[in-house]
C-alpha cells in the first residue's frame, strides 16, 4: 500500500467499493465526530461485525453507540478510577506475592515476567467487566475462556478477509468441525453464566459494566448484548495493556 501511496498519491481505489487514505485529515474527516449537519460514515461491517453475534460499542449503530458510551464513561473517569483502586491493587499485591514465591524456589526456576503481566491484567479486567477474576494469578495460567475468546478473535481476523468473498465464507462456515462448533457452544455457555452472576449482584460496583447493567432495559440491552460489551472490554484491556 505504501508503494501505491507513493506513486499514485493520497487517495488510492483498492477495489470497486474501497479507496484507501494516507493523508492524516482522512482519519478526522471519516472517523471524527460529525455536528448536526453532516451524517457520519457508516462503519464497513465486513470489518468491524465479521461474525454474527451481537453488537457492542465497536460496532453499534451511531446512536446506540452513544448511548452505550455514556452508560460505560463513568468506570474510565477519574473518579470511576479512584474508586477502582483497590480492586486493582488486590491484583497488585497478589502478583508481587507469587513474582516473591517463584523467585525464591529452589533451583534455577526461571519467571518469564510478560506471562505474569497477561495475568494480572486479565484478572482485573475480569473482575472490572464481569465482577470476577479469571483465577490466572490464583492458577499460575491461563483460563481456558481466556484462550477460547482469543481464537476466536483469530477466527474473526480469517471471517474478515473472506468477506471479500460471500459465497466462500458462507461454504467454508458450513464446513466448520463439530469439535469446532461445540467448543464455540461450551465457550457461549460459560459467558453466560459469567454475566449471569455478574447480574445478580445487587450492590452497586465501581466496575466497567454497572453502568450498562443500569440501563439495561431503557437501552434494551439482554445478556447477549451485555455479554459482547464485556468481551470487548476483556479484549481491549487485558493483553495489549500487559504489552
Amino acid at each position: 500500500m505504501l508503494d501505491f501511496h507513493k506513486r499514485y498519491g493520497n487517495i488510492v481505489r483498492i477495489a470497486p467499493d474501497e479507496l484507501a487514505f494516507s493523508h492524516p485529515d482522512a482519519w478526522r474527516d471519516i472517523m471524527g465526530h460529525k455536528n448536526g449537519h453532516e451524517a457520519e460514515m457508516g462503519k464497513a461491517m465486513w470489518f468491524y461485525h465479521p461474525i454474527d453475534q451481537p453488537p457492542h460499542i465497536v460496532n453499534e449503530a451511531p446512536e446506540q453507540h452513544k448511548n452505550l458510551r455514556r452508560q460505560m464513561a463513568h468506570g474510565f473517569s477519574e473518579k470511576g478510577m479512584r474508586e477502582q483502586q483497590s480492586l486493582i491493587r488486590k491484583y497488585v499485591d497478589l502478583l508481587l506475592q507469587k513474582l516473591h514465591e517463584e523467585s525464591t524456589k529452589p533451583g534455577n526456576n526461571q519467571v518469564i515476567l510478560s506471562d505474569w503481566y497477561n495475568f494480572t491484567t486479565f484478572d482485573i479486567i475480569g473482575d472490572l467487566a464481569f465482577g470476577e477474576p479469571f483465577g490466572c494469578l490464583s492458577g499460575n495460567n491461563y483460563d481456558g475462556w481466556i484462550k477460547s475468546i482469543f481464537d476466536m478473535a483469530y477466527i474473526g481476523s480469517i471471517l474478515q478477509a473472506l468477506s471479500f468473498y460471500p459465497l466462500l465464507k458462507k461454504a467454508l462456515l458450513s464446513l466448520m468441525p463439530k469439535s469446532a462448533q461445540a467448543a464455540y457452544e461450551k465457550h457461549k455457555v460459560l459467558t453466560r453464566a459469567k454475566m449471569h452472576r455478574r447480574m445478580a449482584i445487587k450492590e452497586e460496583r465501581p466496575d466497567l459494566i454497572e453502568g450498562l447493567l443500569r440501563k439495561k432495559e431503557e437501552l434494551n440491552l439482554g445478556a447477549d448484548e451485555l455479554i459482547a460489551n464485556a468481551e470487548i472490554l476483556i479484549i481491549g484491556g487485558s493483553e495489549t495493556t500487559a504489552t
